[in-house]
């Protein structure tokens, strides 16, 4: 008798008997769950592609108004002293 309830007892907590017990979700809630991952799996892939097509636009126009600097603060044509070899 002891030897009965010990082995249900194993087989109870075995993993092939324990995945059914554990997985007992219906096919139902499964697949609405797939279904709504698909959906923000859908909607991340439509924003990245919103943001590449905006940085491909920034790329095209050269600099982006942001990060142009201000005319009182463009250097480029101020002489400087030093090497001009130099980097």
């Amino acid at each position: 008798m002891e030897i009965s309830a010990f082995l249900s007892v194993c087989l109870m907590f075995s993993p092939g008997v324990a995945v059914p017990v554990v997985f007992a979700q219906d096919s139902a809630d499964l697949q609405k769950e797939i279904s709504e991952l698909k959906e923000g799996q859908r909607a991340i892939q439509k924003d990245l592609q919103e943001i590449k097509d905006l940085l491909k636009k920034t790329a095209t126009a050269g600099v982006a108004p942001s990060l142009a600097l201000p005319k009182y603060l463009d250097a480029t044509s101020v002489l400087a002293k030093g090497d001009t070899r130099l980097p």
